[in-house]
């Protein structure tokens, strides 16, 4: 009995010393974790703020915040980004992770999106895709700035961002999933390599007849490449790329790249704001 009573008491003593620094780990990581989550807000806001002030580019924001406590924090935006000519509604984007270098970054657009243009988009279609998935590593080594002589020293170094996976669903049933990365070229232009994996590729031969990309001799070259290059599982294995200011379905262009103009350096003391394309 009186070996049992010295256990209990043991463990009490241990319980009153585990309990108080338990409490006292909690507090600490809940303070930290909305402290850490506030710069992450403050970091996206000022982001849209930079946006906002642009002649060309606006942006309306109906909610933006961080959420995921207690574990990785998760930025939610919703809201429209538009140009002169072209607005992408966005009902929701989260993205997931810490936000450092080096670091995982996962975002999502669930319920798709809606683009309104008065432009031409041949390769609309495929831009209005239902759910959207992006896992990129974010760069160990980061720009100064988005001033272009900080962009190039950036690119003269070798760096690029890793995509590891992108997710396209349509509810056509057409999708697109793929991994590569994404850089800048000498001239500081787009530079992607992608490997995609594509099921019902004759949706996406379909959609580049309808606009106007294929026509004739080449729509049927296409379909009949796609049908002897499908494999039993429905899917089509390709590259895509953007080079030379062009995008690249395997040997096919699809359409212009967008070409990015980047903001002279900055005086000492002020924020650069991100480049904006043309």
């Amino acid at each position: 009995m009186s070996l049992f009573v010295d256990g209990k008491k043991r463990h009490f003593k241990a319980l009153r010393f585990f309990l108080p620094l338990l409490l006292l780990c909690g507090v600490l990581y809940t303070g930290f974790w909305f402290w850490f989550a506030a710069r992450i807000e403050q970091g996206a806001r000022d982001f849209v703020f930079d946006l906002q002030k642009r002649p060309d580019i606006g942006v309306a924001v109906r909610g933006l915040g961080v959420s995921g406590f207690p574990g990785i924090p998760i930025v939610t935006f919703s809201g429209t980004i538009h140009d002169s000519a072209t607005a992408v509604h966005i009902p929701v984007l989260r993205m997931q992770g810490v936000f450092l270098p080096g670091s995982v970054l996962d975002a999502e657009i669930p319920q798709g999106y809606a683009i309104h243009s008065t432009r031409s988009f041949a390769f609309q279609n495929l831009l209005l895709a239902q759910i959207v998935r992006i896992r990129v590593v974010i760069p160990a080594h980061l720009p100064a700035d988005f001033s272009e002589n900080s962009m190039r020293t950036w690119r003269d170094e070798s760096n690029a961002v890793a995509l590891e996976d992108i997710t396209i669903l349509r509810d056509d049933g057409l999708a697109i999933m793929g991994a590569g990365g994404i850089g800048l070229d000498e001239d500081l232009q787009p530079d992607v390599r992608l490997r995609l994996a594509i099921l019902r590729p004759d949706l996406l031969v379909r959609d580049l007849v309808d606009g106007k990309i294929l026509n004739g001799t080449q729509e049927n070259i296409a379909r009949g490449v796609v049908a002897a290059l499908t494999e039993n599982d429905g899917s089509l294995h390709t590259d895509f790329a953007i080079r030379n200011g062009g995008m690249y379905l395997g040997p096919i262009r699809v359409g212009a790249a967008p070409r990015l103009v980047w903001v002279p350096e900055s005086s000492p003391g002020t924020r650069n704001p991100p480049v904006r394309p043309q």
